[in-house]
């Protein structure tokens, strides 16, 4: 036993990673690492010697720097932008390397060569609330130091960062010379990461860019929280329980790092279509990738018995491929196979992983699902090109920055994925949810109806190839709703269930929409369950609120928004203002007020609901009419209004007020 004490210290942390660094390796592998070296040489690593840094770890595009205080590192901070500035001159912006940087002064935890602690965490975290060439720094870190050096700190508020404890204070570092651009978003039509959810499971797979990408965006990700010691175990479900952690790329080739990515990701959603199994989510798993802790710990962190491992080696045109299933408490091998075929075969070596696993499972348990064991497998990828293209969109898709720029490239990767192999059904899923995110932000030069029209044709292309993907009915099923078709959304969403009911992402995206047709109570419990299935859930489902609203759960509405991260969407600040309301608590909700007016003008309910999709359900209906009231915001539009905005949805009940008026 290691007697040793830990050692536990105050310092400033400065987490750095490179914006758009998917993108970039995907145009110029080679020529991306030789750039990203050479500033290193040049600028970066003398820097940090110059401030007295020490460089914790380096992966890929990601750095972990301790400074002895926290002069030291927002000058280290500020000189290395300054000099990427300087650098990137003249560079097309297409190929340029910028960092996003955040800083964070607290108490962390010293083991071996590796540092922990909240402190590390809220640092990373604040790196991904940094613009490109930007700074993000704390409170702790921006109080000692604005009046000795001659920045100015640009105040963004108490930013909720997911599994720390209360909200940080942050601020962006106003440096002078070469200043970050500002990013360009338009003012999102719904809840702005409702529309990405049917990209939920693939995204979340997916958030390891090349080179170990995600060691450094886990710190970043409000989804990637690694639960420690501390937290209390998760109890044993009452079915055999598994979470497959993320497969090794032993060579380091990115391209492989994308396939055994995108392998994990597809052993996890074939394995949780055996009813009888309870498996953990992708998004969760990844959390500890790169990460050296015990399946003993994974095993009490995510409430599991079994944890599968494996990893994959390429050599030409051949792949090795080797799983193991251990029984996390005992540490004990339950069932182990190695695999070598020509890497064609990948998907092949993919189906016998799991099919093995889910008998040994069984022959453990007596029980297997009651799904088919030959029809578990969605269709395979027959083009390994087109699937590393399908891979390289997930990444862009799972930026946690994403901009107009990121989804047009996805895009462009998806239909390069699909002019290879016309029968990739994943991509075509993909391809409707770019179209979707599309229509909710306002991106494109088409009408938001008309990108929901163009989604909808994409999904509908996904499951007349595969009509056993349960996230294609999923995301078919959202944009129905959107386009005020609940009868065809239930039954997509009931299509996706029946595939695949232990599909977290299924479970939000179906949960969610099930408030508009009176079946909140369902919804509710729904999201509830993809919570446990994914512990270290994403951050937009903090935004699926509506079903918690609809059964009067008004204090888990107001805890989900106020958790989310970032800017809250007009939608969840909608629901955040008429739950204060409902709860009497009116100078919360006249606080609220102001802000949703200005970014949604002339605002009435009948209004909102007509572009953001109708509620079928009278009584569900009733209650956000009531909210709206108690809010002191109109229920109906004005006749001036109805002129105003000629496309209109009336509701019937507001056609009988304003003709009694």
């Amino acid at each position: 036993m290691d007697l040793r004490p830990v050692e536990r210290k105050l310092a400033a942390i400065l987490a750095a990673d490179v914006a758009g660094y998917s993108r970039l390796m995907a145009a110029d592998e080679e020529g991306t690492l030789a750039q990203l070296k050479a500033h290193r040489r040049a600028l970066i690593d003398p820097k940090i010697r110059e401030h007295h840094g020490k460089i914790i770890k380096t992966t890929g595009d990601g750095m972990l720097v301790e400074f002895p205080s926290v002069v030291d590192a927002v000058r280290c901070a500020v000189e290395v932008q300054r000099g990427m500035g300087e650098r990137n001159a003249g560079v097309p912006a297409d190929k340029r390397i910028e960092f996003r940087v955040g800083i964070n002064l607290g108490d962390i935890l010293h083991d071996e060569k590796d540092i922990f602690g909240d402190g590390v965490n809220i640092a990373a975290r604040l790196e991904g609330l940094a613009e490109p060439g930007g700074i993000c720094v704390s409170r702790a870190v921006r109080d000692p130091v604005r009046e000795r050096l001659g920045f100015t700190f640009e105040d963004i508020g108490e930013q909720a960062l997911k599994n720390i404890p209360a909200p940080i204070h942050a601020y962006r570092v106003r440096f002078g010379g070469a200043e970050p651009g500002e990013r360009v978003m338009t003012r999102p039509l719904r809840r702005n990461t409702i529309a990405a959810a049917g990209l939920g499971g693939l995204v979340a797979a997916c958030l390891v860019g090349a080179v170990g990408l995600y060691v450094w965006r886990s710190h970043a990700q409000p989804s990637a929280h690694v639960a420690t010691s501390e937290n209390a175990p998760l109890p044993l479900p009452d079915k055999p329980s598994v979470a497959v952690l993320p497969f090794i790329n032993i060579g380091g080739d990115a391209k492989q790092e994308r396939l055994a990515d995108g392998i994990t990701e597809d052993v996890i959603t074939d394995l949780s279509r055996y009813r009888s199994l309870f498996v953990i989510a992708s998004n969760s798993v990844f959390a500890y990738k790169g990460k050296a802790v015990s399946v003993q710990q994974i095993g009490r962190d995510l409430g599991v018995r079994y944890v599968l491992e494996g990893s994959i080696q390429t050599s030409g045109d051949r792949i090795r491929v080797t799983a193991q299933l251990i029984e996390a408490a005992a540490n004990t091998h339950v069932w182990s196979e190695r695999y070598e075929r020509p890497l064609d075969d990948i998907f092949d070596v993919q189906n016998e992983v799991t099919q093995k696993i889910a008998a040994a499972l069984a022959g453990l348990h007596g029980v297997l699902g009651e799904a088919d064991a030959d029809t578990v497998r969605r269709k395979p990828p027959a083009n390994l090109k087109a699937y590393d293209y399908y891979i390289l969109a997930t990444q862009l898709k799972a930026h946690t920055s994403q901009t107009r720029e990121d989804v047009g490239q996805a895009e462009a990767f998806l239909k390069k994925a699909i002019e290879l192999d016309p029968l990739l059904a994943r991509a075509y899923v993909l391809l409707g949810g770019v179209y979707d995110l599309k229509g909710n932000m306002g991106w494109g030069d088409e009408s938001s109806i008309r990108l929901f029209e163009r989604a909808k044709a994409e999904l509908q292309r996904a499951v007349a190839l595969d009509s056993s993907d349960a996230r294609a009915y999923a995301q078919l099923g959202e944009i129905f709703f959107l386009l005020s078709d609940s009868d065809q959304g239930v039954a997509a969403c009931d299509q996706a269930r029946l595939l695949n009911p232990n599909d977290p992402e299924v479970l939000v995206m179906c949960g969610y929409w099930l408030f508009a047709v009176g079946r909140s109570g369902e919804g509710v419990e729904m999201i509830n369950r993809a919570f446990r299935l994914n512990p270290h859930y994403p951050a937009w489902y903090d935004n699926m609120v509506d079903p918690f609203y609809a059964t009067g759960d008004y204090n888990q509405v107001i805890r989900m928004v106020r958790r989310t991260r970032g800017e809250i969407p007009v939608w969840s600040q909608m629901l955040l203002t008429i739950s204060y309301a409902q709860l009497g608590l009116r100078a919360d909700a006249a606080a609220q007020v102001p802000e949703l007016l200005r970014r949604y003008p002339d605002f009435s309910m009948e209004r909102f609901l007509s572009d953001f999709g109708s509620i079928k359900d009278q009584p569900t209906l009733a209650r956000y009419l009531e909210g709206s009231r108690r809010a002191g915001l109109p229920e109906c539009a004005t006749q001036a209004e109805l002129q105003k905005y000629r496309s209109m949805t009336h509701l019937a009940l507001c056609d009988a007020k304003r003709a009694t008026n």
